[in-house]
């Protein structure tokens, strides 16, 4: 299953929610297309700031190659947390906005 989602998030630099898909036990709620990075990983880091919106939540990071700056890619949800795709891009943009904001 997947969805485009329109405008989620606030004004400013941070950015939209381009998709939302489910795939196996996560929502994939992506920020930025794959193709704009030179390195993605999943940081233990990122955990924490996830687990205050979503237990077992987790954060995508990647290196641009543009500018060689680390930003969220895109954020992982479990599929247990909602049905819904509008209630799982807003906690992703929460946890993404929390990380950049």
């Amino acid at each position: 299953m997947s969805s485009a989602v329109a405008q989620v998030g606030g004004p400013g630099p941070l950015p939209p929610v381009l998709e939302v898909a489910e795939l196996g036990r996560y929502w994939h709620v992506t920020f930025r297309k794959s193709s704009r990075f030179a390195e993605l990983k999943v940081p233990s880091w990122a955990a924490a700031p996830a687990a205050r919106y979503c237990k077992g939540a987790k954060v995508r990071t990647g290196r641009l190659t543009s500018s060689g700056a680390w930003v969220v890619q895109a954020v992982l949800i479990p599929v247990a947390f909602s049905r819904s795709t509008a209630d799982v891009a807003d906690v992703a943009w929460r946890i993404m906005a929390r990380i950049e904001g």
